[in-house]
């Protein structure tokens, strides 16, 4: 099992220093690629590392074409830096749809299949695996998924709101990635890791050996939630 963490507020600082922070304290590390760990910040290092596109004010199932090509233009970014700096893994979110768009939900549907199809196609003539993440609000089922990729990133903390752990598991050999956080089961809190909320032990039985990174608010919680998986 390789722990990593990821943590939004790290993104604000440089990522020399961002490293300096994490220290020994974790196996790895995924890049939020927004901020001062933007694509073309983003250097080798020497940490068991992957990237998570930026998703800031993007949309690759946007209805307005200029915005979807542009968000998908980001996501592409991500992808040519993992392969320039040696990683093999691109996390990227799938889209989301907008208060407008609820009016044209299939075709919103239909413009992140169309994203997705072509991203996937990107990423793999750069020898990249592209996972997309599961949304509390968007592609929330591993079916939905499986439709456009082979590859998932299973965010727990997601499946835990919209009720989807167990059909996930279903499905294990296909998720590549994984966010592991808790809530209350109602909104998108990224506690720490503890197994109040959440049933974690059996998911990571049931899991067994993948990359699991820990998605939290503070390296602290990251820490307290490294501690709990380690003694499971």
């Amino acid at each position: 099992m390789l722990i990593s963490i990821s943590c939004p507020k790290l993104s604000f600082i440089p990522l020399d220093v961002a490293l300096r922070e994490i220290g020994g304290k974790f196996e790895g590390i995924e890049i939020l690629a927004e901020e001062e760990h933007s694509a073309e910040k983003i250097k080798r290092i020497e940490l068991r590392s992957s990237i998570h596109a930026p998703f800031n004010d993007l949309n690759i199932a946007s209805l307005k074409e200029e915005h979807r090509l542009y968000s998908m233009n980001e996501v592409k970014k991500a992808i040519l830096a993992a392969e320039r700096k040696g990683m093999k893994l691109v996390t990227f979110h799938p889209g989301w749809p907008s208060p407008f768009s609820m009016v044209a939900k299939d075709r919103v549907i239909e413009n992140a299949k169309k994203s997705i199809e072509e991203l996937n196609s990107f990423a793999s003539a750069h020898r990249v695996t592209l996972c997309a993440e599961n949304l509390p609000n968007f592609f929330t089922t591993a079916e939905e998924l499986l439709e456009v990729t082979d590859n998932i990133c299973f965010d727990v903390g997601h499946a835990n709101i919209t009720k989807t752990i167990d059909t996930f598991l279903d499905h294990k050999k296909s998720i590549k990635n994984v966010h592991i956080h808790e809530n209350r089961g109602e909104y998108d809190e990224h506690l720490a890791v503890s197994g109040r909320y959440i049933d974690i032990k059996s998911i990571i039985k049931e899991l067994g050996n993948k990359n699991y990174v820990i998605e939290v608010t503070s390296i602290a919680d990251g820490e307290r939630s490294r501690d709990f998986l380690l003694g499971l």
